[in-house]
């Protein structure tokens, strides 16, 4: 339906993208994979200090598209890979990328000294103590 007026057209594309059906067409829009690489895209730059999908990409592909820690190849999340990194704003570190697990168990802020008595417990436990 075209419109003489700019404001008119506006507030008809406003008003339709609340509507189920404009949600649904852009729910569609967006979780394909442009929406995808373009949201990806906006969240990395903003988020990790300009950090680019294309160095993304480049980090994954040199891990073998697959996680950094346990090597599993599926990412274990609906939202995909996790982008583990270290430092505030202005001075963010990416280290690689990860499986939601391993992203999980390393925001919990667990010390190499815990993880290596963990490591530790878990080769020595036979399951009959607990």
């Amino acid at each position: 339906m075209p419109y003489k007026d700019k404001e008119k057209q506006r507030a008809y594309s406003r008003a339709w993208k609340k509507t189920l059906k404009g949600q649904a067409c852009q729910l569609r829009y967006f979780t394909g994979e442009h929406g995808r690489r373009y949201f990806k895209n906006g969240n990395l730059r903003s988020n990790y200090d300009g950090f680019t999908v294309e160095q993304w990409d480049a980090m994954f592909a040199a891990q073998g598209f697959r996680c950094l820690v346990c090597k599993i190849d599926t990412p274990g999340s609906i939202w995909g890979w996790q982008t583990h990194h270290t430092g505030a704003k202005g001075n963010i570190k990416v280290h690689g990328i990860l499986c939601r697990r391993c992203n999980l168990a390393l925001e919990k802020r667990t010390t190499p000294a815990i993880l290596r008595a963990l490591a530790d417990f878990m080769e020595t436990y036979d399951g009959s103590s607990l």
